[in-house]
C-alpha cells in the first residue's frame, strides 16, 4: 500500500488505524467498573467543551508540527491556529464537535462509534481525506481479552501486557538483566544509569522480533525474553566502560519516535490498579482532525514496518 513510501504510513488518510480505545476501555468497565459509564467519559466530554489552556509544552508539540496543522484546514488548523498563525500559551482551546461525540458515547456507549451515527461521521471524513477505514471495519472490530505474562522476579509477580504488547515481555528481560548486577547497589548512581540504558537497548532491540500472535509466531522469541539465561547472555554484552552503535544491539530497523502518549496509574483504597497506556501514537496523531467528531485521527500504521525490499524495488523502478 505504501510503496516503500515511509511518510504515507507517518501521517496522513493512509496512516490511520481502526480505533480501538473506546471498545476496549467499555469491556474493562463491563467486567470490573463500579461508577456509572457516562459518570467516567463526562469529565472529558466537560474538558473538550470548555477547553484547555495551550501549555509551553503543547506549544513546543504544534511548533514541531506546524506545518501539518496549517495545512489541515477545518481540522486541526481550525483548533490550534488563528488568521494563519498557531496560538499562543495561555491560550483556550475548545473543541465543541468532540464535546458531543464524548457526549454521545456517554449515553450510548461504544455502539454509537462502531455502529451509529460518530461512526459514520467519522468514516465518511477519513475517506474524504483519502483514507481507507469503511463501517465495515468499524462494525467488525473486537476486542480480544488476553491472559497476562506472568514472571517470578526479583522475589515478587510481575504481571504484564502480552503480544501483541511488547511492555510486558520487554520490562521482565531488563529486570532479569539488571537483577544480576544485584538490587538496589548494582544499579545505583551513574553506573547504575549506564546499566540500565544498555539493558533497554537490548531489551529494545530483541522486541523488534515480536508481533501479532494472530500473524506472527512469536512462541519463542517471548520465551527467550522471559528467561533468566537467555537474560545472563545479553549481559555479558554490556560493558561498563563504553556504549556501542546500534548495530551492536542487534535491531532490525530503526526504531520510531514515540509521542502523542500518555500514562496513568490509579490505586484505590482496597490496592485495586488501574495502569493505561493511551496513544495516538505521533504528535497529533496523522496530523488530520475528524471535522464532524473533532477526533485526532491516530497514525498507528507506523507500528508496522515495511520490509526493505520495497525500498529495493522502489530504487530500481527509478533507475
Amino acid at each position: 500500500m505504501y510503496g516503500g513510501n515511509l511518510e504515507l504510513k507517518k501521517k496522513g488518510p493512509l496512516s490511520v488505524g481502526v480505533p480501538g480505545e473506546v471498545a476496549g476501555l467499555f469491556t474493562a468497565w463491563k467486567q470490573l467498573g463500579k461508577l456509572p459509564w457516562k459518570q467516567l467519559v463526562y469529565p472529558a466530554e466537560k474538558l473538550a467543551a470548555e477547553g484547555y489552556m495551550i501549555s509551553k509544552y503543547l506549544y513546543m508539540q504544534m511548533n514541531a508540527t506546524r506545518d501539518d496543522i496549517l495545512a489541515d484546514k477545518g481540522g486541526l488548523s481550525e483548533l490550534f491556529a488563528s488568521n494563519g498563525e498557531l496560538k499562543k500559551p495561555g491560550t483556550i482551546v475548545c473543541n465543541p464537535k468532540l464535546a458531543f461525540t464524548l457526549k454521545q458515547i456517554a449515553e450510548h456507549g461504544p455502539k454509537v462509534f462502531y455502529n451509529g451515527t460518530v461512526g459514520v461521521n467519522l468514516v465518511n471524513d477519513i475517506q474524504k481525506l483519502g483514507g481507507i477505514v469503511t463501517l465495515k471495519d468499524l462494525h467488525s472490530y473486537k476486542v480480544k481479552v488476553k491472559k497476562p505474562l506472568s514472571n517470578d522476579i526479583l522475589g515478587y509477580r510481575l504481571l504484564g501486557m502480552p503480544p501483541p504488547s511488547s511492555g510486558g515481555s520487554s520490562m521482565v528481560l531488563i529486570l532479569n538483566i539488571l537483577s544480576q548486577y544485584g538490587i538496589p547497589k548494582g544499579v545505583a548512581g551513574p553506573l547504575g544509569v549506564h546499566r540500565l540504558v544498555e539493558a533497554l537497548k537490548h531489551a529494545f532491540a530483541v522486541r523488534m522480533n515480536l508481533g501479532d500472535p494472530d500473524f506472527v509466531d512469536v512462541t519463542k522469541v517471548v520465551s527467550d525474553m522471559l528467561s533468566p539465561k537467555f537474560a545472563q547472555e545479553l549481559k555479558k554484552k554490556i560493558n561498563d566502560d563504553k556504549t556501542f552503535d546500534p548495530k551492536y544491539y542487534g535491531g532490525r530497523w530503526n526504531e520510531i519516535h514515540d509521542h502523542g502518549t500518555s500514562h496513568f496509574s490509579i490505586i484505590d483504597k482496597e490496592r485495586n490498579v488501574v495502569a493505561m497506556t493511551t496513544t495516538i501514537n505521533g504528535y497529533f496523531g496523522a496530523t488530520k482532525l475528524s471535522p464532524s467528531t473533532g477526533i485526532v485521527l491516530n497514525n498507528q500504521m507506523d507500528d508496522f514496518s515495511i520490509p526493505m525490499k520495497c525500498y529495493i524495488l522502489n530504487f530500481l523502478k527509478r533507475l
